[in-house]
């Protein structure tokens, strides 16, 4: 896999990452929440609607999350963008390292929540990350 095609799909998962971090981030704000609760809703299969984003302490919960998933998603970004091409090593045990500390926590604490579809959902994005460096270290 070569390295442009590498830095696709890095960055497609970043975008990714960062798009689902503002609609968390927008959360805060009660007239937006919406798409937030729509992906909690989702996550906690099946869709019942129970997962308004109501109360001030879920959109709190929803702004820094947001916040956190914009920062990760940037960094991710750049990672791709700046370094991958450098330092193809270090740039995929980061990524790796990183996307694999999220995937453990996250996955856990949605099955300790009731959500095992959201661990579905992080395997599909974990693979995002980890297919294409994966592939290109047996490429070379």
């Amino acid at each position: 896999m070569t390295v442009e095609r590498v830095q696709a799909w890095l960055k497609a998962g970043s975008a990714l990452v960062i798009l689902a971090g503002l609609a968390y981030a927008f959360a805060a704000f009660q007239p937006t929440a919406g798409l937030a609760a729509l992906l909690d809703d989702i996550a906690a299969w099946p869709p019942d609607g129970a997962q308004a984003m109501a109360d001030g302490e879920a959109r709190l919960v929803g702004g820094v999350l947001g916040g956190v998933m914009v920062g990760w998603g940037t960094m991710l970004w750049l990672l791709a963008a700046k370094l991958y091409p450098s330092q193809p090593e270090l740039t995929r045990t980061i990524i790796l390292v990183g996307v694999g500390a999220w995937f453990v926590v996250d996955s856990l604490a949605s099955f300790v929540a009731g959500a095992p579809l959201n661990i579905v959902l992080n395997i599909v994005f974990a693979g995002v990350f980890a297919i294409p460096l994966l592939m290109a270290r047996q490429t070379r």
